[in-house]
């Protein structure tokens, strides 16, 4: 049996200011500069600053990360993830999608079964003191590659995976932890961007430059 291939589509994310994005994730302008300026921030600049959404979204993970202790340089991976978490599970808001004209009907039947997409991360767990890849590796015998780019946060997908993660920290005789609901950051975003986040369009992609 074959399945077709995916609708010709793509997700246009919405673009914005500093002081959107300072009011979106209370990141100000002043330590967007900075944080640029360190190489911790990519923005698009074209005579001014802009965000995609998608960077808004990593920005809400990573300043929440930063807010539990993780520095702003370590856990890139689980901003990555949580980040492009964040966006789909904003875009399933109500009002946060916007169709295009054009579209196929099976296009819209795609996009509403993405929609239906159950997401692989819903939370974040951050043990204290924070666990590193090498503990892991000491541990188990064995490397951890896995994990390695995502620690010290460790993804889980509903409130069972934050029981195993716990479980796994006691092993280490770690028993505190912080959990970031990503599944919340991302319908406050939908909700507080006060305007779709997104267009969903037909064709292909066009390339893009951040600077």
């Amino acid at each position: 049996m074959t399945h077709a291939p995916d609708p010709k589509i793509y997700y246009d994310g919405a673009e914005f200011g500093p002081s959107e994005v300072a009011r979106l994730t209370g990141v100000s302008p002043e330590v967007q500069r900075d944080w640029r300026r360190r190489g911790i921030l990519a923005m698009r600049v074209e005579g001014r600053a802009r965000f995609y959404s998608t960077q808004v979204a990593e920005l809400l993970v990573r300043k929440a990360l930063n807010d539990v202790g993780v520095p702003l340089t370590s856990a890139g991976g689980a901003v990555a993830l949580g980040g492009l978490e964040l966006f789909w599970a904003a875009m399933q808001e109500v009002g946060a999608l916007e169709r295009a004209e054009g579209l196929s009907e099976e296009e819209h039947r795609y996009i509403d079964a993405e929609a239906k997409r159950k997401p692989s991360l819903r939370y974040l767990v951050v043990p204290h003191p924070h666990l590193t890849a090498e503990d892991f590796e000491a541990k188990l015998g064995k490397p951890l590659q896995m994990m390695r780019e995502l620690l010290p946060a460790w993804p889980a997908s509903d409130l069972d995976g934050i029981a195993r993660a716990a479980e796994t920290f006691q092993v280490f005789g770690v028993c505190s932890w912080s959990v970031i609901d990503v599944g919340a950051l991302a319908a406050k975003f939908a909700k507080e961007a006060e305007r779709p986040i997104a267009v969903v369009r037909p064709g292909a992609k066009p390339e893009r430059r951040d600077a």
